[in-house]
Parts: structure tokens; C-alpha cells; sequence
């Protein structure tokens, strides 16, 4: 009898061990629940500052021109002369027509020079409008008025600025991989003063522009790192008492971390964030906490 019973003790826990062994394995996963706040979609592209008041100033006559002692980025205040030009005997200065800082200079020796000759360039660094080079597949999203900000390098805060204008001529640029892309210019505006980022910025200096080009507000959302994508469908797994199940969605707008879902979420799922290759329906998952999704 007690034979017996310790071959039963042994088949049952031999039946134990193969069951755990064998039950499925629950799939640690990251998760967030659905939320409702606004997604704001927007074009983030390359562009430059240009000068709104750009004066070249120019040999008025044939003559004899003096030394231009004045280097690019310094300032120079209204009516301060420039240099003298010789001309029917008499020296007549060349000033300034504005205050601003010399961009360029074409000339500094002394010497003959023609009449149309450019010698030196001055701009207003607190004017100026800023350049961006979109592709023409991407101009049908942009409007006049539309919101942006504007980055540069050594600028002390992103500035606020708005779509003036869009060109209706394309060019062709080739990209830094060699490819010819169609793209046009569109013009933005700077919405605050720009005279205390003035030694910071100038013509032709690099900026970064986003423009916003479509707002929701309040809708439902979840991170985009939680979308599948098949072929043109997209879905996203939802926890359902502690198993993955997967739920076929609309989705809209994205601002590049969160995604705006028109159908297929009620916003009270438990979604999992970046899903593997292991999650699949029916599978058992574990929730581990989750950092807050940006």
C-alpha cells in the first residue's frame, strides 16, 4: 500500500512539474489607458533668417575710392560714412542708410573704382522674415496664417512666428543623399521682437521651423509607439483580464508621440506600448509600470 501511494506522490508531482513547464508564459508588457487631450500635427523643416532691410551700397560714379575699414558683423549707426569716393575732383562720402551691422564687404583697398560697383552690404538684424524650403508634395498642408516656431542656433528661446506667404514656384534641389526633390519657399513672419536675439541672428543664419498644420482638441489619443500597422490597417493590443486582445482602429492626426483614434477605442482600454513579436491574441500578458508616455 505504501508503495502505492508513493508511486501516486511521485506521478503527481511529476504532472506538477510538467505543467509548469509546459502552461504559457505570461508576457511582460508596458501599458497605458487611453486618454482624451489635444494632438497637434506639424511640419518640422529647415529654413533660414533673411534680412527684410538689406542695402547694398554701391560706387555712385567713376572715381577713386578710400579705404573701407569696416568688417563684417560690425554695427554702424544712420548717415555714419562708410568711406569717400573721388569723382570730378571732389570727395563725396558713401553713409549708411541705416542702422544696422556690415554682412559684407566687397572692397576695403583704396583705388579706381566703376560706377554700379558694389563695395560693402549693410542689414537691420531685428528685421527679418524667415525661409523655409518645403517639398512641393507637402504645400498642399500649408496655409497663410497657420502657427510656427522658429529655433536657431544661439537663439535664447524658440520664437513664435506665422506663414505669411507661400510660393507658387517650384525648383529642383538635390538632398544631401543625392536624390532631385521638387520644393518651394514658404515665407514666415516672427511674432515677437527680434532686436534682443539681434547678435545671435542675421541674414542668411540657420533656423529649424515647425508649423503647425492641423489641430484636434480633446479627442481620444494613445502614444504612437502603440500601433500596428498591416498593410493599410492599423490596430493596437488592449489588456482584457490579463490577455492581449487586438482591436482594429481609425486612427487620425499625430504630433509624432501621440496619435489621435477616431474608431475602435472606447477610452478605457489598457493598451500595450511597443507590442513584440511574441504578443499576440488570446496570449497571457504581466503589467510592469509604465513610465509616463511624452
Amino acid at each position: 500500500m505504501k508503495q502505492r501511494y508513493r508511486v501516486w506522490i511521485i506521478l503527481m508531482v511529476g504532472l506538477i512539474l510538467l505543467w509548469i513547464i509546459l502552461r504559457p508564459k505570461q508576457i511582460p508588457v508596458e501599458t497605458v489607458i487611453a486618454t482624451r487631450g489635444d494632438v497637434v500635427e506639424t511640419l518640422t523643416i529647415d529654413g533660414y533668417f533673411r534680412s527684410l532691410d538689406r542695402r547694398v551700397l554701391s560706387a555712385f560714379a567713376d572715381g577713386e575710392v578710400g579705404t573701407i575699414t569696416l568688417k563684417a558683423g560690425e554695427p554702424v549707426r544712420k548717415d555714419q560714412v562708410i568711406t569717400r569716393i573721388l569723382w570730378d575732383v571732389t570727395p563725396e562720402p558713401l553713409r549708411s542708410p541705416l542702422n544696422g551691422v556690415v554682412s559684407r564687404v566687397w572692397r576695403e583697398t583704396a583705388g579706381p573704382v566703376r560706377r554700379g560697383e558694389p563695395l560693402i552690404e549693410i542689414i537691420d538684424p531685428g528685421r527679418l522674415e524667415i525661409v523655409a524650403e518645403i517639398l512641393t508634395t507637402d504645400a498642399a498642408r500649408i496655409r497663410p496664417g497657420q502657427s510656427a516656431t522658429v529655433k536657431g542656433f544661439g537663439l535664447k528661446s524658440p520664437i513664435p512666428a506665422q506663414v505669411k506667404r507661400l510660393s507658387q514656384a517650384a525648383f529642383v534641389k538635390v538632398s544631401a543623399l543625392g536624390v532631385d526633390e521638387e520644393r518651394t519657399e514658404v515665407i514666415l513672419e516672427p511674432l515677437s521682437p527680434l532686436s534682443h536675439q539681434a547678435p545671435w541672428t542675421g541674414n542668411l543664419f540657420h533656423a529649424e521651423v515647425s508649423i503647425e498644420t492641423a489641430r484636434v482638441g480633446r479627442c481620444l489619443k494613445v502614444p504612437i509607439g502603440a500601433l500596428i500597422r498591416s498593410g493599410g490597417d492599423w490596430s493596437v493590443f488592449v489588456v482584457n483580464r490579463r490577455k492581449a486582445q487586438r482591436r482594429s482602429i481609425a486612427r487620425g492626426i499625430d504630433d509624432g508621440h501621440w496619435v489621435e483614434i477616431l474608431e475602435g477605442l472606447t477610452g478605457i482600454e489598457r493598451v500595450i506600448l511597443y507590442p513584440e513579436d511574441r504578443i499576440r491574441e488570446g496570449i497571457g500578458v504581466k503589467l510592469v509600470e509604465s513610465p509616463v508616455a511624452r
